[in-house]
């Protein structure tokens, strides 16, 4: 189960809500931002954590330390964040993948 804690939990604090979520039986905590994730990690360490809105180049060192899971819609945001050049080789890292759909 993913549970949606972000901008806050939506007003209801994050240092409450993610806690009792991954309790609950939440394996996933999604969030906005690198920044709410790392948040996140630091009440949760266990829970896997997806940044929906990805991350910002600069961002890939604090993906990597607080193993979280950004959202890539371009081949671009790997090379920015540095990681498919192998700088962090030896962490895993998880990414999901968002094609968007266009009509013709």
């Amino acid at each position: 189960m993913l549970a949606i804690v972000k901008a806050d939990a939506y007003g209801h604090s994050l240092a409450l809500c993610a806690p009792v979520a991954v309790r609950a039986g939440a394996r996933w905590l999604g969030v906005t931002s690198v920044e709410e994730g790392v948040a996140a990690r630091a009440l949760c360490p266990d829970a896997r954590i997806l940044a929906i809105s990805g991350a910002f180049a600069g961002q890939g060192a604090d993906v990597v330390r607080h193993r979280l899971t950004p959202v890539a819609w371009e081949p671009w945001q790997l090379d920015s964040w540095n990681l498919r050049r192998g700088r962090h080789a030896s962490t895993l890292v998880r990414f999901r993948f968002i094609w968007r759909l266009t009509r013709a």
